[in-house]
Parts: C-alpha cells; sequence; structure tokens
C-alpha cells in the first residue's frame, strides 16, 4: 500500500529549561521587583495620612514576606502609638488615595513587575 507518512520531531529541552527556571521562582531578584512596587506604595500612602500629631503617620511600616512561593506584602498603620487608627479606616467617609491615579497605578506597576519576573526571572 502506498501512503503518505508525516513525521515531526521536537525538541521540548528549551520547553523544559524554561520551566525549570519558573520552578526557582520567586527569586531573590523577583521579590525584590514586587517590594521596590510596595515601597512605591507606601510613599503614595504616606502623602494622604492625616497629619495633627505625626504619629499616625510615623507609625506606617511597610513588611513583605513569601511563604510557599506566594509573595504577601503589607502597609499598616497605627499600633501602641496611634491606637486610634483603626477607627479612621475603618470609619464612614472617604479617603483621599481612592482616587488617586498614583495610588491605582500601583497596580500596573505590579502586573509590570510580574512580567518582568517572567520574561528574566
Amino acid at each position: 500500500m502506498t501512503g503518505i507518512r508525516v513525521r515531526s520531531t521536537w525538541n521540548l529541552q528549551p520547553l523544559l529549561d524554561e520551566l525549570d527556571r519558573f520552578a526557582d521562582l520567586p527569586t531573590e531578584r523577583a521579590i525584590a521587583e514586587l517590594d521596590s512596587v510596595l515601597g512605591g506604595s507606601f510613599a503614595v500612602t504616606q502623602a494622604f495620612v492625616h497629619v495633627k500629631t505625626g504619629r499616625l503617620k510615623a507609625s506606617g511600616r511597610v513588611r513583605s514576606f513569601e511563604h510557599e512561593r506566594t509573595w504577601t506584602g503589607h502597609i499598616q498603620y497605627g499600633g501602641a502609638e496611634a491606637y486610634w487608627s483603626q477607627w479612621e479606616f475603618s470609619r464612614e467617609g472617604h479617603h483621599p488615595f481612592d482616587d488617586d491615579p498614583a495610588f491605582h497605578a500601583q497596580e500596573g506597576r505590579y502586573a509590570d513587575a510580574i512580567d518582568q519576573i517572567i520574561r528574566h526571572g
């Protein structure tokens, strides 16, 4: 019987190498990139903190951690030096950073950072 035979050969090694690279994420460089964006977000919130005594603004803290391949960043205000902050944030009303383009631009900066991490590790 006469027929047509098609044969395909694929070198999967480049794909496997790329998957290995992803398996190493998040790298220190990736964490530093995300921490940098978090620092920018903190700077934006600092611009909007109400200042009467300065204690609330001074209470601002930034921290991040990586656990089981998940990066988490926190911006927090309050604590013993500004105990009333829990009521400040939960009060009814508008907070100026809610509508600020600089604050919402940070979301795009996170997306850009993740894109860079995917492309370059």
